[in-house]
């Protein structure tokens, strides 16, 4: 399990209308865990602690520390 793992999902899925289709049923409590499932089966080895390092790679530099810090809080990755 990687974060490498995690980057390279979250680049791909934006391409791939097979793995858009199966993240629209990620909603509520579990979504994160469903988001993760999905990638293992397109073979994306991450798991939650990845993915979450690879949310915050993703978004520096492009929000201000105010606004990433409340979309962190929003997506539920701090408190």
């Amino acid at each position: 399990m990687s974060v490498e793992g995690a980057l390279a999902f979250l680049q791909a899925a934006p391409g791939d209308a097979e793995i858009q289709h199966a993240l629209a049923a990620c909603k509520g409590r579990n979504a994160i865990a469903t988001l993760i499932s999905i990638a293992n089966e397109a073979g994306y080895n991450f798991d939650e602690a990845d993915y979450r390092e690879a949310i915050r790679i993703l978004a520096q530099g492009e929000l201000d520390p105010e606004a990433l810090q409340q979309v962190l809080r929003d997506a539920g990755f701090e408190e």
